[in-house]
């Protein structure tokens, strides 16, 4: 797994939302994937 860089976030919000569709976030050792913004 890829960690995303802070200019991944520092695009317009509509590009950054589309891209995190599927992406894989682990927080404290748990996982969730964004299926839908």
């Amino acid at each position: 797994m890829k960690k995303l860089d802070r200019n991944f976030y520092l695009r317009p919000t509509l590009e950054v939302a589309k891209d995190l569709l599927g992406k894989v976030f682990v927080i404290n050792g748990k996982r969730a994937i964004i299926t839908e913004t």
